[in-house]
């Protein structure tokens, strides 16, 4: 008597599709995890520096200095203020959209003056969305956008996710950001290391399933 495998072969459709849905979702929910560390990375350098201004506030409404002292203290540091492991750094800007400090550009120049028109927008973009936020606890954005590696000989922009907190007492906005690339390196080795394993695992389930419905079908036929 020779037996009707469609029931089997359901079970065995249903699972793939199961297993990919599932793998799918934890995918998504490893990029995501990522982009969350990155973007907790960049509020928490920038966080810092907000809290160093604050002290430095805190000692000129005290007396113990000046503001303008304050200021200079706040900008020699941040001069020194940078990361190695993506060569990030800390940059201030005012409410008028000049350059308080940074590591690429002069000190004064206004944005629109900025030849890039990458860099123009980028800089447009963080300092007039941070100053339209007017709650008290959450006085920062983020943005994604293209911007070249300063390190790089490539006319080549890359993928890079920005932060922008706005200091009131001193009429600034303090901005850093990380390279997306890493991330998308991460992600993308991640995924491969799952899709191999994916691959493997189903290769051996579907031997596992045609060994038992063979070892099946000869019980059924001696029965």
């Amino acid at each position: 008597m020779r037996r009707d495998y469609k029931f089997e072969q359901k079970i065995l459709i249903a699972s793939v599709i199961l297993s990919l849905t599932v793998t799918f979702f934890a995918l998504v929910q490893v990029k995501n995890a990522l982009y969350k560390m990155e973007y907790d990375k960049i509020y928490n350098r920038t966080k810092r520096v907000y809290n160093t201004f604050e002290y430095l506030n805190n000692q000129a409404q005290k007396g113990v200095i000046t503001q303008k002292e304050a200021q200079d203290k706040a900008l020699n540091i941040l001069e020194h203020y940078t990361y190695s492991e993506d060569s990030s750094y800390i940059w201030v800007g005012d409410y008028d959209m000049n350059i308080v400090m940074h590591h690429h550009f002069k000190t004064g120049v206004n944005i629109k003056d900025i030849d890039s028109n990458c860099d123009k927008d980028a800089f447009k973009n963080l300092i007039t969305v941070a100053l339209k936020d007017k709650s008290k606890s959450k006085s920062f954005t983020v943005i994604e956008h293209k911007w070249k590696k300063q390190k790089d000989n490539k006319n080549k922009t890359y993928t890079k996710r920005s932060l922008a907190m706005k200091y009131e007492p001193w009429g600034w906005v303090i901005g850093t950001g990380t390279y997306s690339d890493a991330t998308e390196k991460a992600f993308a080795k991640f995924t491969w290391y799952v899709f191999v394993t994916y691959l493997i695992f189903f290769v051996f389930f579907c031997l596992f399933f045609l060994t038992s419905l063979k070892i099946l079908g000869i019980i059924v036929c001696m029965a």
